[in-house]
Order: structure tokens, then C-alpha cells, then sequence
């Protein structure tokens, strides 16, 4: 199980991730849907996810829909698809790229993971951008369809240009890159509960 150190867990999280690997032993890899929360507290919303194997490898060449702070997976797969380190800031992309046709995916619908979107992270997510470039372009030689690769990386490169214009906008009035999500109320208490706690 993985998470970054300025996310929250759900206090069922672990609880709920075990229980549905015991029983479901063809999956290897297992995420949530999230909770996105600014550094005060403040709820986003929630961002949903497919939770099939075949919906969340829809688009390889553009991403998984598989956030990498909520990944719980079997020992084995981890030891076999390892993390190759000089894949600096796109570790979690690469091994997926690397272990998609060989493994099994699933995401549970239900929120078990806040997740801090700040000025940090926006600035993580240009740097990810970058890396994942390199990671497609390293990873080509694998991947047969060309045009696809091509456009995947000018969508990741004009995502990347549109993230450096706003990057000035993004300090001044966070709120106006992050669309507003729904978050139900049952969804909103437990994280207020939830948040109290850790702090």
C-alpha cells in the first residue's frame, strides 16, 4: 500500500482495500476514487474513476485512471513491475506502461483518500508532465501504434504549455484552475470527521 505524506487517509481505507483483494485474487492493483482538499481543510470535491480494468487502460498512451496515492497491490506484483528510479517524477506512470497488459486493475467507487491540491501539487504536476514525455518517448520502441504516440505526447505537451500559463493565475486565485466537483453530504462529514482528527 502507498499514499504521498501530504494526503489523509479515510479511516476505512485499509480495512476496505484488504477485504476486497481477499476476495477478488485476480487483481493486483487496487485504488479509490478521491477526495481533493486544500491545505486548509476546505473540500473540492470528488473525482470518480472507472473502476474496471479495461475503462481505467482506456487511453494508455494519455494515462491510467489509477491514482498512484491510492494504490494497495499484491507483494508479488510490486517485487515483478519495480519501480525504475530513473524515471524521475513518473515512476507510477512507467510501471503501469510497463505492466498493463500483464496484470489486472480495479478501483473501489467509494472515497478512501483525501488528496491535497495546493500550489505544490500544481507545481508537481508540471514536473510529472515532463517526465511522463520522457517516459513515452523512452517507452516507444514497445508501443506499435505511432500516431498515437505522437498525438498522445503533443496532448501532453499542450496540457503542459496551457499548466505555464496558468501557473501565475494558479498562485494568485487557486480556486479558478480546479473546477468545482460534487462531493455528497455523507462524503463531506466523514472528511470533516475525518480532518479534525489529523489535526
Amino acid at each position: 500500500m502507498r499514499m504521498d505524506g501530504d494526503d489523509i487517509c479515510f479511516p476505512e481505507r485499509i480495512h476496505k482495500q484488504v477485504g476486497f483483494l481477499e476476495s477478488h485474487p485476480s487483481i493486483d492493483l487496487l485504488g479509490t476514487s478521491l477526495l481533493i482538499f486544500r491545505d486548509n481543510g476546505e473540500a473540492i470535491g470528488v473525482r470518480k474513476l472507472p473502476s474496471d480494468h479495461k475503462s481505467i487502460c482506456k487511453n494508455p498512451l494519455s494515462g491510467f485512471e489509477l491514482p498512484h496515492p491510492t494504490w494497495m497491490g499484491k507483494i508479488e506484483w510490486f517485487r515483478h513491475f519495480r519501480y525504475d528510479e530513473n524515471q524521475f517524477k513518473s515512476q507510477d506512470y512507467d510501471v503501469l506502461l510497463r505492466s498493463y497488459k500483464h496484470s489486472c486493475f480495479a478501483v473501489l467507487p467509494e472515497v478512501l483518500l483525501g488528496y491535497r491540491e495546493d500550489f505544490f501539487n500544481f507545481q508537481k504536476r508540471i514536473m510529472s508532465r515532463k517526465f511522463t514525455i520522457i517516459s513515452q518517448i523512452k517507452c516507444s520502441k514497445t508501443l506499435p501504434d505511432y500516431l498515437k504516440l505522437i498525438y498522445s505526447i503533443t496532448l501532453q505537451i499542450t496540457k503542459l504549455s496551457i499548466d505555464y500559463l496558468f501557473i501565475d493565475v494558479f498562485k494568485k486565485k487557486p480556486k479558478i484552475y480546479t473546477k468545482k466537483l460534487k462531493t455528497s453530504e455523507e462524503t463531506e462529514k466523514l472528511w470533516k470527521e475525518t480532518w479534525n482528527t489529523c489535526n
